[in-house]
């Protein structure tokens, strides 16, 4: 079974448009289901960040500078779009 992953970006619209461009299912209010059946959640806030363990795959659609080392304290893997 697959790990659950994270998005973050500048504002939830933005984080929708890419889910919709990558043919994300939504899941719930503020989450996505991939094709793979992985779920994609978002994390607007960096104290969300505790959420990520170490290796995690977060996915940045933009992204403030105390959420990026939020999330390389917690050891996440950033991948980056545009």
């Amino acid at each position: 079974m697959a790990r659950d992953e994270f998005i973050v970006g500048v504002s939830r619209d933005c984080v929708k448009d890419h889910a919709r461009k990558n043919g994300w299912q939504s899941w719930g209010r503020t989450s996505w289901r991939k094709q793979d059946g992985t779920i994609v959640h978002y994390l607007h806030f960096p104290e969300q960040a505790v959420a990520v363990d170490r290796g995690d795959n977060v996915h940045a659609v933009g992204i403030s500078l105390e959420m990026k080392i939020a999330l390389e304290r917690r050891g996440g893997i950033i991948i980056w779009h545009e």
